[in-house]
């Protein structure tokens, strides 16, 4: 029963929402040139800004340059490996801890 089981998720086609190939490539230049601006930004304003706010400056456009750039195809892909990966990590970990628990019954 397990391996039927797994054979039907093995057989099942990825869901995953590509998006056109235009707003793809605007989404990456977007992404990128925020990339971009916080690292010239951090430097430009260096001596007009302190420490503290350009930290805080580069944090939120860093945040939404990942945000853009997890909303494209390639970042579609990237969130579905790192789920799966989560849930494989998760699985394995908890089937140790039932194994020791197992051992000490």
């Amino acid at each position: 029963m397990a391996t039927e089981i797994v054979d039907k998720k093995k057989n099942v086609p990825e869901t995953v929402v590509k998006v056109n190939l235009k707003l793809n490539t605007l989404l990456w230049i977007f992404s990128r040139s925020l990339f971009a601006a916080a690292a010239i930004g951090n430097v430009y304003f260096q001596k007009v800004y302190s420490l503290p706010i350009r930290v805080v400056g580069v944090v939120i456009a860093l945040v939404i340059a990942f945000a853009f750039a997890a909303i494209t195809n390639q970042g579609t892909k990237a969130r579905t490996f790192f789920k799966r990966f989560k849930n494989r990590k998760r699985k394995k970990w908890y089937g140790q801890v039932a194994k020791k628990r197992v051992k000490l019954h």
